[in-house]
């Protein structure tokens, strides 16, 4: 039987604890496929609209099966709205018959769910609707924010996930600080509520980093030196606005930081050369001077131009960091050590009725 990933909110972090699983399934000698059967987030391959999670797992693990199958329908507006006017689109089946190709040869099947559980679901497509459909049991991921929040996602999966094919849950991304309390107290309250908890994955420092490639790519901006380091992993970004003094302690604080300021700020350009963060970037597409191009390209720190402002840098920043993906070779072998220390996986294949 496939094992269905919902998740109660978006970012939840499906699609990592998704490579994970496919990571150690693989590692014990299992087939496995993967399909999203309902995109929602599109990227252009050769003219066919494809679900970005699919397009991604596809390309890092190197699937052989076709996008198209991988992610069979795209929920547009455009779909959306002729579905409300009436019109037959014929998802489900399209879904089904994908996911029944993906199938073949395979020992299991790694289906991955809408943004939330809700998705779709005035239209009968949420997955709890797909997961039956496929005959597929769901594992809900449940991002820790904090303890409400947690116990609600996995309440409403209960509520909207119909019992026969709710399996339990994996609980996501929770904060040292908070490791003990979720062990002691909020697995014991999950569980006396009935809900079946697999693992409980902590915050991780390198799954929460951005390879410098990917900032390059999202802010669409332009490399001035620096290119062997631009695969190194970033985990935070500082705003360089201070005086110098305040800023050299800052950026030490932050060492894999990448640095955002004014292109004509070559005292905190230097400044963070110095201290050795991984990244500069320069706003207002202001060039620095070649001083400054030749120290970053010494120490291996690359230097992005960009022709926002220091605020829309951040901006786009912050939103990239609240999507982030598995991308990196380390990131790979980060979350598959995750899944495989912290995830029951003999539990949930024993309840999913795959053989381990």
């Amino acid at each position: 039987m496939p094992i269905y990933l919902s998740s109660g909110k978006k970012h939840a972090g499906k699609t990592s604890i998704g490579i994970g699983l496919i990571l150690a399934l693989k590692e014990r000698g299992m087939n496995v496929g993967y399909i999203k059967p309902i995109g929602t987030v599109f990227r252009d391959l050769d003219g066919r609209l494809v679900d970005e999670d699919a397009l991604h797992i596809k390309s890092i693990l190197s699937l052989e099966d076709s996008p198209d199958d991988m992610s069979p329908v795209d929920l547009t507006t455009e779909t959306i709205r002729d579905i409300l006017r009436g019109k037959e689109k014929k998802i489900l089946e399209r879904a089904k018959e994908a996911f029944e190709k993906i199938s073949r040869n395979k020992d299991i099947v790694l289906i991955e769910g809408a943004p939330d559980m809700i998705h779709g679901n005035s239209l009968g497509l949420s997955d709890g609707c797909i997961a039956r459909e496929l005959n597929s049991k769901v594992v809900l991921v449940a991002k820790y924010d904090t303890e409400i929040s947690l116990v609600d996602q996995v309440a409403l999966g209960m509520t909207l996930i119909p019992k026969e094919i709710f399996s339990g849950v994996i609980i996501n991304d929770v904060p040292e600080s908070a490791l003990e309390f979720i062990n002691e107290t909020v697995l014991s309250f999950l569980e006396r509520k009935g809900a079946k908890v697999y693992g409980i994955v902590p915050r991780d420092k390198i799954l929460r980093a951005v390879p410098i490639r990917q900032i390059l790519e999202e802010l669409g901006g332009e490399l001035l030196a620096g290119k062997s380091a631009v695969d190194s992993l970033v985990d935070s970004f500082l705003i360089g606005a201070m005086e110098v003094s305040s800023a050299i302690k800052y950026f030490r604080r932050a060492p894999n930081s990448a640095v955002i300021t004014g292109g004509d700020r070559a005292d905190i350009q230097m400044a963070a050369i110095e201290t050795g963060v991984k990244c500069l970037v320069l706003t207002g597409n202001r060039r620095p001077s070649e001083v400054i191009l030749a120290a970053a390209e010494e120490r291996h720190i690359p230097v992005i131009l960009v022709p926002m402002d220091t605020m829309s840098t951040v901006e786009r920043m912050e939103r990239m960091l609240g999507r982030l993906k598995v991308q990196s070779e380390e990131q790979m072998k980060r979350v598959k050590e995750l899944v495989e220390k912290y995830v029951d996986l003999d539990a949930l294949l024993q309840d999913v009725e795959v053989d381990a």
